[in-house]
């Protein structure tokens, strides 16, 4: 069967501040992201879930001001969270 991307949107919350590495510090605060997963259909039941992700899409005005860096023509870094998720440090509100 023919996979299918999907995802929800989501806030995350951050009690203290978290390093994204690269130098790229995120503060304490509330912001928006999403889950995003692959799916792909089952005869029988409901679609098995693959590849799933917590992703926070930052501006480019706010990896600069992070202290991040982005390339010339970049506006947008989306940042793979699902560890820090994962281990407690980012939670989902």
């Amino acid at each position: 069967m023919a996979a299918r991307a999907a995802h929800e949107d989501r806030t995350y919350k951050v009690t203290e501040a978290v390093d994204l590495g690269e130098g790229l510090i995120l503060p304490e605060g509330t912001y928006p992201g999403r889950l995003q997963w692959t799916e792909f259909s089952q005869v029988n039941g409901p679609p098995r879930i693959v590849s799933q992700r917590f992703v926070l899409p930052l501006s480019a005005a706010e990896v600069k001001g992070y202290g991040g860096k982005l390339g010339r023509t970049q506006k947008l870094r989306e940042v793979d969270i699902s560890k820090l998720v994962a281990n407690g440090l980012i939670v989902e509100v």
